[in-house]
């Protein structure tokens, strides 16, 4: 069996670019020179065409609830439906919204302990 990893390394300043390392794991040396001669080509075509779409990818902080935030899901939880809460809050996600509350420990049916 062959395992590999696509890390991305550090950035180069002198050439602006990110400079990306691949680890090996396998169980016999001669079955990681195998694959590196036979098909290790195409196989860093699409780690490459992957590592170029990662780039494209943006990742958002999350925000944390605000106490505001967390008084209006403690007060209207229990009775309120999510179109009501696209009022409430209208940056937030109903799912978003429902993982809070279950944080805060707010349900909206009572749960047996």
């Amino acid at each position: 069996m062959l395992f590999s990893k696509l890390t991305k390394q550090k950035y180069s300043m002198d050439v602006q670019e990110w400079l990306y390392q691949i680890a090996y794991r396998t169980n016999t040396a001669q079955e990681l020179i195998h694959y590196l001669y036979q098909g290790a080509t195409l196989y860093l075509d699409r780690k490459y065409a992957l590592a170029q779409r990662s780039l494209l990818i943006q990742i958002k902080k999350r925000k944390n609830f605000t106490s505001k935030e967390e008084k209006i899901i403690r007060q209207f939880y229990k009775q309120s439906s999510a179109q009501d809460f696209k009022r409430y809050l209208p940056q937030r996600t109903w799912q978003a919204i429902q993982g809070h509350a279950s944080f805060l420990g707010v349900h909206k049916y009572a749960i047996k302990q």
